[in-house]
Parts: C-alpha cells; structure tokens; sequence
C-alpha cells in the first residue's frame, strides 16, 4: 500500500484510500504482536496482575465504547446488562479485566453473521470471601457455534475450528487462550457453551476485592479529565499552547512523530537524544522553563529509569514537582511499576495515540 500511495502521489483520494489501509493492517499487526506477548508471557507463568481500584460501572462503559464500532459495522445489536450490582468500587486489575471482556466480545461479534446478537452480562452473585465480591460475566451470541470436538481445544493456543465460515474470519487463535490464561491468574474460571449453528456462551466468575472509602475517593480524585471538541476541550487546549516541554527520545522516527503531535497541539518542544543529554538540559534549566519531560525509558547512555532518578535527585527547584511521562512499547504492568518505583508519574504506549497523549499531559499538568 505505501509503494501504491508512493506511485500515485497526484491522487489525493487514492492516497487517502492507501493511509486508511495501511492504519487498519498496522493496527491488526499490532494486535497480533500483543497477543502473541501476552501468551509467551503467561506460557512462562510471568504474567502479573496490577492492585488498584476501579468502578465497574465505569468499565462496562468503557468495554462498550470499544467494541460497540465493530459490532455496528455488522450490524449487530449488542447488549450490555447488569444484574444484583451492589458493590460497584472494587480493587484489581481492571485493564487485564476489560483485555478478557473485550477478547470474548469481539470474538463473538466475529463468528456471528451480519444481523445477529451480542449480549454481555455482568452478575453479582452472592460471594464466600469476607471483602470480595463475586461476579460472573456472560458473553453470548446466536452466531455459527462450535463443534463438540472443538470445544475441548477452545483454549489450546492458535486453535481455529477447522470449518469453512471460521477460515474467513481473520484471527490468530490466541484471544480465547489469553482470556482463560488471565483469568486464571485473577483465580477465576472460564467455561464455554456452544452448539453449531446456534451460537456460544462464554462465562467467566471472578472474585474481586471490595474498595474501602478511601480508596474509592482516591480514585475520582485521579479521573482523567475529558479531552474532545468541546468548549472545555478548545480551553485545554488554549492552556497547553507555549508550554515548554522536553521531549526525550532516541529513535528518530519516534522523535518526529511525537514531535508533531505536540507542536499541533500548541507545546514547545526542546529534544533530548538521550538520558543523560536530557538530565543535563533540565539541571541548567531556568525554574520553571520545563512543565512535564516526556521520556523514552530504552536509550544508550542511560536509560529513562536511571534519568528519572538523576532528574528527581538532582536538587533542581523542580525535581520533585515536574511530571515526567515515560513514552514506551513496554506497555506490561511490570514495566510500568518499574516506571513509577523510577519517578515517574504516567506513561503512554507506543505506538503513540494523540489523545491518549493529551489526556495524560493534561491530567499530570494539572491544566
């Protein structure tokens, strides 16, 4: 597609047609990647689960908005319910929890024909542990179904039903195992129901910690404030035009990319090759030149971790106060506790997304 955009440079709408591509198949790769990440990862027993509080309604939501476009493009109509929600503040690892949601969702609106339905639920049932609740998520569909030999690979990794509807939906085999192997982290247990022609049923039951008072005010507190088109998001961006940011990055690609992204919404950007080039720039800074450094965490010379560190113990007026954002592909839990236990404050994933981005300069600028 980059070769065909290349040759036909004077066709803006072929060009355009090109880019479109090219973002859908960049994003499928991506996801392939992740996916295949996130297996070795659990094959290995590696996997790590993040402790920290989270609204259930608030992730239902957000499970919704993900997959609701895809299922639109089918067609579909997809239902979200709840039953017996009584504790809605609970502490876990909510991303890992909308990673299986998502998975079971978007694999049931891929093996269910153009017209069908898609219905997640999510009960609390009564629970056994003092301080947890118990919850069973149900995600089913009237779909194509699978056949009773297939349901005892269902979770084997890259698996597909040999069957000629299941051959043309794109996939890798691994979203089925990647949910049983989370779950199985998170100490629950996931079970399949299906028959062919009919559709599937997937449950997952949970154990999760109930969030005490303080944990739960913590986290309104730390609510990402909303970026969009309106009033309030032009005046965000009005506050972010001319400040001064450091933008700390070894990869030159990456530096353009993120460059542009911040000079288009309105920040100076000085730039840093490395880390130690970065700790210099910001101990000879005036107080106050810099409002946030946004650092790459793998560089020669020294890394993001140990420039975080240098930075935060170098006695500058700002060393304790400046928001540093790491910029990385490792977007593992661990990675990002390695982050945090380094100085730093957030951080957004590679590849970058620009609201992502703003969004987290926003919050951590305080503007």
């Amino acid at each position: 597609m980059s070769s065909i955009a290349a040759s036909r440079v004077d066709e803006p709408e072929k060009v355009k047609d090109c880019l479109a591509k090219i973002d859908m198949s960049s994003s499928h790769l991506l996801d392939l990647i992740d996916e295949i990440l996130d297996m070795s990862k659990i094959e290995k027993g590696k996997i790590e689960l993040t402790e920290a509080p989270f609204c259930m309604r608030e992730l239902i939501t957000d499970i919704n908005s993900i997959t609701r476009p895809e299922a639109l493009k089918k067609e579909h109509e997809l239902l979200f319910k709840t039953q017996d929600l009584v504790h809605v503040d609970l502490v876990g690892d909510a991303g890992r929890l909308r990673q299986v949601m998502i998975n079971l969702i978007t694999n049931a609106v891929k093996y269910t024909p153009k017209g069908g339905r898609v219905t997640a639920t999510v009960q609390e049932v009564s629970g056994r542990i003092p301080g947890f609740a118990s919850f069973v998520f149900t995600v089913e569909d009237n779909g194509i179904g699978m056949d009773e030999d297939f349901l005892n690979y269902i979770f084997v990794p890259f698996s597909r039903a040999d069957d000629s509807k299941a051959r043309n939906v794109q996939g890798t085999g691994l979203g089925m195992s990647i949910a049983q192997g989370i779950v199985t982290a998170m100490n629950g247990n996931i079970q399949v129901e299906s028959k062919k022609s009919e559709g599937s049923r997937f449950i997952v039951t949970l154990n999760l910690k109930i969030a005490d008072p303080d944990q739960v005010a913590e986290h309104r507190m730390a609510g990402f404030p909303t970026y969009d088109g309106t009033e309030e998001g032009v005046r965000t961006l009005q506050l972010m035009k001319g400040k001064q940011l450091l933008l700390v990055e070894d990869n030159q690609l990456n530096m353009e990319i993120a460059e542009t992204i911040l000079t288009e919404a309105g920040f100076l950007v000085d730039k840093a090759e490395n880390g130690k080039q970065a700790l210099e720039m910001f101990v000879d800074s005036e107080p106050g030149y810099y409002q946030a450094v946004l650092m790459d965490l793998q560089m020669p010379v020294m890394d993001g971790y140990a420039a975080t560190k240098e930075i935060r113990n170098s006695g500058h007026p700002q060393s304790g106060s400046i928001p540093v954002i790491a910029l990385t592909a490792n977007a593992f839990a661990e990675d990002m506790a390695k982050a945090l236990a380094a100085g730093m404050n957030d951080h957004v994933s590679k590849p970058i997304d620009y609201g992502r981005l703003i969004k987290v300069l926003q919050k951590n600028m305080k503007l």
